[in-house]
């Protein structure tokens, strides 16, 4: 049995460390930001992952409470780059961010420890 390793990087690239040697592979992700529709989006492969929000009343905050990525894109980080996009977007913003959603919450908690 053939071991094979990923390496991941921040631009969503990878390549075999070990293993088959195979090209270099690229995926390549949008995330672009629907105003209108309160929603972060990432299509990848045609299919499209989201992460969700409501404005709070006074304009201040931001509640992301829902992350949905398509079966077939999960294991690639495409949820934790569209959080990132999207905590990213609120700090650049002044918002605050209540992390409704399961997902965000742990990628803030993690994002934390990892900080230290």
């Amino acid at each position: 049995m053939n071991l094979l390793i990923l390496l991941f990087n921040h631009n969503l690239s990878y390549r075999v460390i070990k293993g088959v040697n195979y090209a270099d592979l690229k995926m390549n992700i949008e995330i672009t930001h629907d105003k209108a529709n309160h929603q972060f989006t990432a299509v990848v492969d045609n299919k499209v992952a989201v992460l969700k929000y409501a404005i709070s009343p006074d304009g201040k905050t931001l509640d992301y409470y829902s992350t949905f990525v398509p079966p077939e894109l999960r294991g690639r980080n495409i949820g934790q780059e569209i959080v990132k996009f999207a905590l990213d977007y609120a700090e650049e913003n002044g918002y605050q961010v209540i992390p409704s959603c399961p997902f965000v919450e742990r990628f803030i908690k993690r994002r934390g420890k990892n900080k230290n």
